[in-house]
């Protein structure tokens, strides 16, 4: 293995780490960073080493090349240890939202468009008003992100 490896500083799964799912897209991810930095984070009485080793797991599965690299490491390990590869322990599925329901905003995205364009002919206001519904929308998305509006104390 390389002796250089981020993912040999970590004593545990970093998937387990970040509370994520082998099949974890980018933005899972990075979302379970965050979430898992602010409570972790020395500053808010959260452990060192345990902050430490999210952005450890942060680092290696945010890169691809990285991951790819610990994902061949890891089942190798599995493999030696004679673990079935069913076993290994992945969170469940926590209602968030997947990658799955991607081309269905699309869709209601592209539906939303098409009728804003029609209803500008119709009465020019629909326009304005379909701008501040999606305006409504989209924050509201960022804000089950933890991008909202927040004061900082």
């Amino acid at each position: 293995m390389n002796e250089n490896a981020l993912w040999e500083q970590c004593t545990t799964d970093l998937y387990v780490s970040l509370g994520v799912s082998t099949r974890a897209s980018d933005d899972e991810i990075q979302s379970a960073w965050r979430t898992a930095a602010r409570q972790n984070h020395p500053d808010s009485g959260g452990d060192a080493q345990q902050f430490a080793e999210v952005h450890l797991a942060y680092l290696v599965l945010s890169d691809q090349s990285q991951r790819n690299a610990y994902d061949r490491h890891r089942l190798t390990e599995l493999a030696a240890d004679g673990k079935a590869l069913e076993s290994t322990s992945e969170p469940e599925w926590d209602g968030r939202s997947s990658t799955y329901e991607r081309p269905r905003t699309l869709w209601l995205l592209a539906a939303i468009a098409l009728l804003a364009v029609i209803g500008s002919y119709i009465w020019p206001g629909f326009t304005v008003v379909t701008g501040i519904a999606v305006g409504i929308v989209v924050l509201s998305r960022y804000q089950k992100m933890g991008f909202g509006l927040t004061r900082r104390r």
